[in-house]
């Protein structure tokens, strides 16, 4: 097991705002629909946290469950980088090239 990576669940950004960034952005390439998306991300965030609560994880390397705002964060930079990536590989430019 790793050790655990500083400031994880407590911090609004930690080693894992990566990880959720990438997931968001692979199921915007890949069209996944957005109420898809949402739901799963909400799914694994409360899953998450009641593996986590309430001495935290060995599995995920923590010690506490997270934060609120790092749930937060979590969502929004997946939600984010999600859009981003929809509208760049489906948006109105998508087929002809940037005009």
């Amino acid at each position: 097991m790793s050790a655990p990576v500083r400031g994880t669940n407590v911090a609004p950004f930690d080693g894992w705002t990566v990880a959720h960034a990438t997931t968001g952005a692979a199921c915007g390439v890949l069209g996944v629909p957005f109420w898809a998306y949402s739901l799963g991300a909400i799914a694994y965030e409360l899953a998450e946290y009641s593996a986590e609560y309430p001495h935290g994880s060995p599995l995920f390397g923590t010690k506490r469950p997270e934060s609120i705002v790092n749930v937060a964060a979590d969502m929004g930079v997946g939600l984010m980088s999600y859009a981003v990536a929809r509208y760049v590989k489906h948006g109105p430019y998508a087929r002809n090239g940037l005009r």
